[in-house]
């Protein structure tokens, strides 16, 4: 099945989720302080490696 959010890049601090089929952009809570300037692709996140 196709993901939505393959194709979907989303603001700064916004996650992809996929609702009813169609992909959106939701506030993504739990983001670390480091991370929240940091854009990465479709599909990945910031990680902070110690």
């Amino acid at each position: 099945p196709n993901n939505p959010c393959t194709f979907t890049s989303c603001p700064v601090n916004t996650r992809c989720i996929i609702d009813d089929g169609s992909a959106r952009c939701v506030p993504d809570l739990n983001i670390d302080p480091i991370c929240a300037g940091v854009a990465c692709n479709p599909g990945e996140k910031c990680a902070i490696i110690l």
